[in-house]
């Protein structure tokens, strides 16, 4: 099973942080943008193939989210258990302070996403979300978040 991102700052961000297994780009034809410029190059030197396609052929793959020309199809997205999210916070040691985001009850995945842009930015230690009844990283939460998911870490709790 896989994932897909899209978007040219989240894919650009995907491929920056390394975290994941990118099976391939796929590329707008005729598309010119200093950012996917930046996405062949990182794909290049990490050998990831780089497909040019249709935009037609994106819309098909992706027709819920904007994709700006840009799909990247990965290995999904796993989540921390509770406890491991916990022992990185105490191997920080005890002379620094942990911030951690706890939600609930978020459903729509762009406010998920904006949550874990603006975590990103306040450079919190991780993030732990519900497993039940709250939207999850989806591609439109990832989308939200301009690739800053690549970055938190994520607990999912039940």
């Amino acid at each position: 099973m896989s994932d897909t991102i899209v978007g040219r700052n989240p894919v650009l961000e995907l491929l920056r942080a390394g975290n994941r297994e990118v099976d391939q780009i796929q590329i707008a034809q005729g598309r010119e943008h200093p950012r996917l410029r930046q996405i062949i190059l990182l794909a290049q030197r990490e050998r990831i193939d780089c497909e040019f396609v249709s935009r037609d052929e994106l819309d098909r793959l992706e027709s819920s989210i904007p994709h700006q020309g840009v799909i990247a199809i990965v290995s999904p997205k796993k989540y921390l258990a509770i406890e491991t999210l916990v022992e990185k916070l105490q191997a920080k040691g005890q002379h620094q302070a942990s911030l951690l985001v706890m939600l609930d009850g978020v459903q729509d995945p762009r406010n998920l996403g904006a949550v874990v842009r603006t975590a990103d930015a306040a450079a919190v230690d991780g993030i732990v979300i519900p497993k039940d009844r709250a939207a999850g990283l989806t591609t439109a939460a990832h989308k939200a978040s301009a690739g800053s998911a690549e970055y938190v870490p994520i607990a999912q709790v039940t």
